[in-house]
């Protein structure tokens, strides 16, 4: 279950299967049914934190209905997969805070009072399946950490009781808690069917990253226009996250919480004090707030601002490259990217003033980041612009040619705009060749004197155009790993 649709009917599903006799009794000779839950892929059509409120209500409804059918003797299996949205590790700060955050202890309290045996199985992925278990002192400390969690999973007649679960206000107050989960869905869903927000996601796609495992970013087409390339419907969950990250504001985890709040701000922070499920979802949220920045996310909408461009030209203060200035004015004069990013950025920005209100009162881990980390995050963007930059203007000073090959200049701007540079320096190489080997039709009585290298390909070119933007580009990737880092999404 991942889909809004099947967290909603999930359970009525499950009371079908139940009323069917033969699955019924399927079940009891197997001892057990086993759900699997997609924090992930979930996270990508609510966002992280109504995924994690939805998981979790299905599984709770589940154990209620559970207990009126009759499946005494049944274990019931939950394999939860992890949300990407910082690192592949779901929840940022403990081991044990991740692994009651994709199990809750609400929920293994529920299987206890039903009398549900209860199992659950989860799994590390991609660099978080290494960094855990490095060496022997990491490994050994790393399982220490998932069988103290697991202790607390009730199991038949000897299930604990968990302490503090039963007087968690997040579940006492079941009406503010509903409505707040309603809000922040609808918000997180209304924005990723904001056609501002798949521009920005679309704005460069998956150019900036290092190839993500074997499985291809987009689920359905190749697509070439910037709001369908940033459909987050079409595309997979890692680059969904990946891609936000490196626009420098996880807008999946941090959004909404303000709005959904609405005027209940002091009723709000309240529960937070007086909730460990609230505290931990929002530990979660701050800390996701601390790395993420709309004023990284405008930088790189700047980017495609034509008046940026033409500025520069005014100023008079760069005149040998005007030029180029002037050129990609005009190229980004009806770019639609600038203006939708930036009233994705206002938009964003209304919600993140009563979230930080929220944040400076609430006693997280929730205050800025540190200096050195957060100038270091900083200087990261602010280099990788200036490299996009430089790439830009390289490709501004490209020499005119005639369509050839199904190729024109425009095309090859497209692409660098898009930073799909390999797409852009191949087409470079084959319209203006390093070297010419050109072998005459006819033989001639008189030897050439001239030297054939003069005038056999467009050596200049490389040197001083095609080949820095290569190089450019593959610096710009490295910093995007090293963006990647920050979020603790390795591998």
């Amino acid at each position: 279950f991942e889909t809004p649709s099947a967290l909603e009917k999930g359970v009525r599903i499950l009371e079908q299967l139940q009323d069917n006799d033969r699955y019924h009794a399927y079940a009891r000779l197997r001892g057990r049914i086993a759900i699997q839950t997609g924090f992930s892929d979930a996270g990508r059509f609510v966002g992280q934190i109504p995924a994690c409120l939805a998981i979790e209500r299905l599984q709770m409804k589940l154990a209620r209905m559970l207990g009126t059918r009759g499946t005494d003797g049944i274990e019931v299996l939950f394999f939860n997969t992890h949300g990407e949205s910082i690192g592949r590790g779901a929840h940022p700060e403990s081991m044990s805070d991740r692994f009651d955050y994709i199990l809750t202890p609400g929920v293994r309290r529920q299987f206890a009072r039903a009398g549900i045996p209860l199992k659950h199985e989860t799994s590390f992925q991609g660099g978080d399946g290494y960094l855990p278990f490095t060496n022997a002192v990491l490994a050994r400390a790393s399982l220490c950490c998932i069988l103290e969690n697991a202790r607390t999973i009730p199991a038949g007649d000897d299930a604990m009781v968990i302490e503090n679960v039963a007087d968690d206000q997040f579940y006492r107050h079941t009406d503010f808690s509903l409505d707040f989960f309603l809000h922040l869905k609808g918000y997180q869903e209304a924005l990723f069917e904001d056609e501002d927000y798949r521009v920005a996601l679309g704005c460069f796609g998956t150019n900036l990253l290092f190839k993500t495992g074997s499985r291809r970013s987009l689920r359905q087409h190749e697509i070439t226009n910037a709001v369908d390339r940033g459909n987050p419907r079409q595309m997979r969950a890692i680059p969904h996250n990946a891609i936000l990250q490196q626009l420098g504001f996880v807008a999946h985890v941090v959004s909404g919480v303000g709005s959904a709040v609405g005027d209940e701000q002091d009723r709000f922070i309240d529960l937070c004090q007086h909730s460990d499920r609230v505290k931990r979802f929002m530990d979660m949220v701050a800390y996701a707030k601390r790395l993420s920045s709309l004023n990284t996310l405008s930088a790189y909408a700047r980017l495609f601002d034509p008046g940026y461009w033409v500025a520069r030209a005014y100023s008079g203060g760069e005149d040998e490259r005007a030029s180029p200035f002037r050129k990609l004015g005009r190229l980004l004069n009806t770019d639609p990217r600038h203006e939708a990013i930036m009233r994705l950025v206002h938009h964003l920005r209304e919600d993140a003033i009563d979230l930080h209100g929220m944040l400076d009162q609430l006693s997280l881990k929730s205050g800025k980041m540190p200096d050195d980390s957060r100038l270091e995050l900083d200087l990261l963007h602010a280099i990788r612009i200036a490299l996009m930059e430089h790439i830009f203007l390289l490709a501004a000073q490209m020499p005119a040619f005639a369509p050839r090959h199904d190729i024109s200049p425009d095309q090859v701007m497209t692409l660098v705009l898009s930073m799909d540079i390999p797409e852009a320096v191949s087409l470079l190489k084959e319209v203006f060749p390093a070297d010419v080997v050109a072998s005459a039709s006819a033989s001639f009585d008189e030897d050439a004197d001239y030297m054939p290298g003069e005038t056999g390909g467009y050596p200049s070119l490389h040197q001083h155009l095609i080949e820095p933007m290569a190089e450019s580009y593959e610096a710009l990737r490295r910093i995007s790993v090293a963006v990647s880092h920050h979020f603790r999404a390795h591998g």
